[in-house]
């Protein structure tokens, strides 16, 4: 799913591993669960820190990334709203074919979703 939001595989697996555990990791610990270089890790673990995504602590002379649910959630968010905006567009681009409805349905969907998304991780416009 996070590769969907245009982030690189090494970036979203790191940062699905960091939403999955919920706590501060080394990158020592993800190169570990991920299987990727800590030089590969570290140049996209600065990138998703860069973009709000991931927390970035020090302890001693440890350096331990932490996700950013919320930041994730805001943008998961706005992705699926630009989704929706485009099926509304396409919908509407072809209101006399049998696909319209199906278009007019997945946006409602994603509707509920976004509200669901909104609700609970007090995410808002």
């Amino acid at each position: 799913m996070l590769g969907f939001l245009g982030l690189p595989r090494v970036a979203a697996l790191a940062l699905a591993i960091l939403l999955i555990e919920q706590t501060h990791l080394s990158l020592e610990d993800l190169a570990h669960r991920t299987g990727y270089a800590r030089s590969c890790l570290s140049s996209h673990l600065k990138s998703l820190a860069a973009r709000g995504l991931v927390e970035i602590t020090r302890e001693g002379r440890r350096v331990l990334y932490r996700a950013r649910a919320e930041s994730i959630t805001k943008l998961l968010v706005e992705h699926l709203a630009s989704l929706r905006a485009l099926l509304i567009t396409a919908s509407q681009s072809l209101e006399r074919s049998d696909i319209s409805w199906l278009l007019k349905g997945l946006s409602n969907d994603l509707s509920r979703i976004i509200g669901k998304f909104r609700s609970r991780g007090g995410v808002h416009d």
